[in-house]
């Protein structure tokens, strides 16, 4: 008998990227053939950031709807959104936010009527499991089953995903997630210690902490400081721990002494948004320009010269030509490894959603400018490596080479020799650095066929 089929989309950061991989998980262990091509159902993860990812949630939606049932979810389906989505197509069952879990056991519940019945429709399933599932527990906006999304196992990627944290209290005036995913909540530590642990028996190198604000992790009054130290202390000695974005404010120095840990990979990203202090001050920020200067600096000492990112928001509340070269010249003085930038678009509930900002014209020319300088500094910092062992994961291969990722988020293009299996941590000598004809970072290493940089 042919297996269901599901095709699940994942808009945004790596929190719903977790999220959909312990989706895919439940559905595959019911019986499901996980495709990226037309399905039974389609299950769409979205984001609520930008203006732009909301559209692309519409737009992907609609199109999936018409060749089957489509779920769609995430943090942009809350509140009178549940009902504007369900009106884009028939075929569209929209799940609010908080009731993200049940589509982990709507799985189940699917795979087993269609067993009882292949000519089921998954639209009118669906449709009966989540009216119900509703009815039968209507206090899930309590959010207790948060860090139900604990997948074991990741499709297409060699390294492993933890959430240990979620929801902002941050309120940032240009910020929906705060609205979305509600206040903040914390892994108990020592479920976070099993899970990692299972992780690690399943043969991850690198496990990535995850939360919509990490470092508000804070379990028991110890913080993210007191969980990456009880995390380093049962890390496997070729075992690294990478941590998603870091806002700056909270970066204190306990947390700094714990990050020199050689577990820890030599990897920060800083959502800064902006340099200039006015805008700062205007979008809720917590921190100053000095302040950012002391966190970059820091991290540079006690990680000798890691890679360092950061969010940059173009055309944010305040910002004109003055304030843009403010953080212009503070971004390329400071030599950031990689930046993310994005224009800034009104999201509806917030505080800057009335705020006069930048016509698109200038906002979409001031992120321009900030993607060619970010271009510069790539590869001015993959340079910085030429000739010298990074230690990384084997990823993927190709006829040609082998692609890894080091500790320090280098993409390298290894030459292939003997074979190598892949999720397994090497030492990389890079031998060239050069460009694309986009200017981007071409990375090639040669295999060294071992790890000095094992822990004891």
């Amino acid at each position: 008998m042919r297996k269901p089929t599901v095709r699940i989309y994942t808009l945004g950061c790596r929190l719903n990227q977790l999220e959909s991989e312990a989706i895919a998980e439940k559905f595959e262990e019911s019986g499901f053939f996980i495709t990226d091509g037309e399905a039974d159902l389609h299950i769409v993860n979205s984001c609520t950031v930008t203006g732009k990812a909301e559209q692309k949630m519409r737009r992907i939606a609609r199109d999936f709807s018409k060749s089957g049932a489509c779920i769609v979810t995430g943090c942009a389906i809350k509140g009178e959104k549940v009902c504007d989505i369900g009106k884009i197509s028939p075929g569209i069952i929209a799940v609010e936010l908080e009731r993200k879990h049940m589509i982990m056991d709507f799985a189940a519940y699917a795979a087993d009527r269609m067993l009882r019945d292949p000519q089921a429709d998954m639209r009118d399933l669906a449709l009966e499991f989540f009216e119900n599932a509703v009815a039968a527990d209507s206090d899930d906006s309590s959010g207790r089953h948060r860090f139900d999304f604990a997948p074991r196992r990741f499709h297409d990627h060699h390294r492993a995903y933890l959430k240990v944290q979620d929801g902002c209290d941050r309120h940032c005036s240009f910020c929906a997630v705060s609205i979305s995913r509600g206040a903040p909540a914390s892994l108990d530590s020592d479920e976070a210690v099993r899970r990692f642990l299972a992780l690690q028996d399943e043969g991850y190198k690198e496990i990535c902490l995850t939360g919509v604000n990490l470092a508000l992790y804070d379990h028991g009054g110890d913080g993210l400081s007191g969980l990456i130290m009880k995390l380093a202390k049962i890390a496997d000695g070729d075992v690294r721990i990478r941590l998603t974005s870091l806002e700056p404010d909270l970066v204190d120095d306990r947390l700094l002494e714990v990050l020199s840990s050689s577990c820890i990979c030599d990897y920060f990203h800083l959502p800064i948004q902006s340099a200039s202090e006015k805008v700062l001050a205007l979008t809720g920020r917590k921190y100053d320009r000095k302040a950012l200067e002391r966190i970059i600096l820091k991290l540079r000492e006690i990680k000798g010269n890691p890679f360092v990112s950061a969010d940059i928001m173009t055309g944010l509340p305040g910002e004109g030509d003055e304030e843009a070269q403010i953080t212009y010249d503070f971004l390329e003085g400071m030599r950031l490894s990689y930046l993310h930038v994005f224009p800034f678009s009104k999201r509806e509930g917030t505080a800057a959603y009335s705020m006069k900002t930048a016509e698109e014209r200038v906002r979409d020319e001031r992120a321009r400018r900030l993607r060619e300088l970010s271009l510069r500094m790539h590869l001015d910092y993959a340079r910085g490596f030429c000739g010298k062992d990074v230690s990384a994961i084997i990823e993927a291969e190709s006829q040609e080479c082998y692609l890894a990722t080091s500790d320090n988020y280098l993409k390298i293009a290894v030459a292939r020799k003997d074979s190598i299996e892949l999720g397994k941590r090497r030492t990389i000598r890079i031998s060239e650095v050069g460009t694309n004809e986009k200017g981007e970072p071409v990375i090639c290493g040669i295999d060294c066929g071992y790890d000095p940089f094992q822990r004891d």
